[in-house]
């Protein structure tokens, strides 16, 4: 399910990606100028682009916006988060076994 309306408001999927180097976990902060959750901090992830597996969402978002490859995901757990603009059924994923380096 890429995206569904319910009430006139987006359903998504979306994935978010814990990753893991001595016992810290990876977060970002959200850009000021973002429409939703503007400046806050976050787990790394996006949404699933039509088509796309949520592992294929997964290791493309992971790329985009850390510059790193992953070769093995766990699924961990799926949560809704509802936004002013969307309702996010986010799927978390543990990414194990990454390499490359985290662009900032």
């Amino acid at each position: 399910m890429a995206c569904r309306i319910i009430h006139n408001i987006p359903f998504v999927d979306t994935v978010a990606l814990i990753v893991l180097e001595d016992n810290k976990i990876l977060v970002e902060r959200r850009g000021k100028n973002k429409r939703t959750d503007p400046g806050i901090t976050v787990i790394p992830g996006g949404h699933r682009e039509p088509g796309e597996t949520l592992e294929e969402a997964c290791q493309r978002e992971l790329f985009e916006e850390l510059g790193l490859k992953c070769s093995k995901f766990t699924f961990v757990d799926t949560l809704i988060w509802e936004t002013p603009l969307e309702i996010q059924n986010v799927h978390f994923y543990h990414c194990k076994d990454w390499a490359g380096g985290i662009i900032v």
